[in-house]
C-alpha cells in the first residue's frame, strides 16, 4: 500500500472510531492531553485527543522521583521513569520494555531551561521558554514535538502535540520527565530562596 493511501486510511479510522490504532508508532500525527492527578503528588494521566484515557504514570508516594507509565488499552507497564541521583543537574532516566532507552537532563540556558534526550537511537534537543511553560522537541532543525502548560488550571496540565513515525510512548514519557524536571527546579529555586533569606534574617540580628 503506497504511503499517501495508508496515511489517509489510518487517518480516517483514527476519526471514525474516535481512537488512536494500536501501538506507539503512528503515521498520522497525534495530540494528547497530559494532567496531573489532582492528590496524587506526581501521578498523570494521559488522554488523546478525543478525550480516552490511553497512558498513565503512576508511582504514589515517590511520583516525584520514580513512575511506572501504563499503557491502559492493554493493562501492561510499557515504560519507567527514573530520577538519576548523584547528578549535577536534574536528570531521569527512560527504561522501555526493561531496558534503558534514553535520559532526560537539564542543561540551563539564558533564557529559559532546555533539555537533552539522549536515547538508543539519536539526540532530541528540548528548548523551553523563560517561563518553562512551552517546550519544542528538535531533532536538529526539525520539530518533531510540541509541549505547552495550560495555563488557569488546578494542576500542572500539558497540551501535546507529536509529528507522525515517533515513538509516542519515549516522547510523551519524557514530557512527563520534564514536568518533574520543571517541580525539581522550583523547588531547587525556593530552597535558595529560603536560604538567602534565613541569611539576611540572621545577619540583621
Amino acid at each position: 500500500m503506497p504511503p499517501a493511501q495508508s496515511f489517509e486510511m489510518e487517518r480516517e479510522t483514527a476519526l471514525r472510531n474516535r481512537c488512536y490504532p494500536p501501538g506507539k508508532i503512528f503515521r498520522i500525527p497525534s495530540r494528547w492531553i497530559i494532567t496531573e492527578k489532582f492528590w496524587s503528588r506526581g501521578d498523570m494521566t494521559i488522554k488523546d485527543q478525543w478525550g480516552n484515557k490511553v497512558f498513565k504514570a503512576v508511582g504514589g508516594l515517590c511520583a516525584r522521583r520514580k513512575l511506572s507509565f501504563v499503557d491502559l488499552r492493554t493493562g501492561q507497564n510499557v515504560a519507567n521513569i527514573k530520577e538519576r541521583f548523584l547528578s549535577w543537574n536534574i536528570r531521569y532516566d527512560i527504561f522501555v520494555d526493561g531496558s534503558h532507552f534514553g535520559s532526560v537532563k537539564e542543561n540551563d540556558g539564558c533564557c529559559g531551561t532546555n533539555y537533552c534526550i539522549k536515547s538508543i537511537l539519536d539526540t532530541i534537543t528540548v528548548i523551553g521558554d523563560c517561563a518553562d511553560s512551552s517546550f519544542e522537541f528538535c531533532r536538529g532543525n526539525k520539530v518533531i514535538a510540541e509541549m505547552h502548560k495550560r495555563p488557569l488550571t488546578f494542576t500542572d496540565t500539558y497540551a501535546v502535540g507529536i509529528r507522525p513515525e515517533e515513538d509516542v510512548v519515549f516522547i510523551l514519557a519524557c514530557c512527563v520527565a520534564i514536568d518533574k524536571c520543571v517541580d525539581k527546579k522550583e523547588e531547587r529555586r525556593k530552597r535558595q530562596q529560603n536560604s538567602a533569606t534565613g541569611f539576611n534574617d540572621s545577619s540583621r540580628s
